[in-house]
């Protein structure tokens, strides 16, 4: 069992979640601006979360990434 862990390891793995979270929300910004609909606060919820008012495509990019974001935050954290 590894009781002490050197600083850079753990500064490795934060910067990595960091550029990942950033990838993230970049990918996403430019994938809201593809929604059929002028959105709101409220749709605006709904298109990041759900990816309703997407075209199927752009759908299907956003819920890879948030999957893919959930893995590699459950992993890191």
């Amino acid at each position: 069992m590894v009781i002490h862990v050197e600083p850079y390891v753990a500064s490795a793995s934060i910067v990595m979640l960091v550029n990942d979270t950033l990838v993230f929300l970049a990918i996403t910004w430019k994938l809201m601006g593809n929604a059929r609909i002028d959105s709101s606060i409220r749709t605006g919820f709904r298109i990041l979360a759900f990816g309703e008012y997407m075209p199927a495509l752009s759908k299907a990019l956003l819920q890879d990434g948030q999957a893919y974001y959930l893995y590699v935050f459950s992993v890191v954290v």
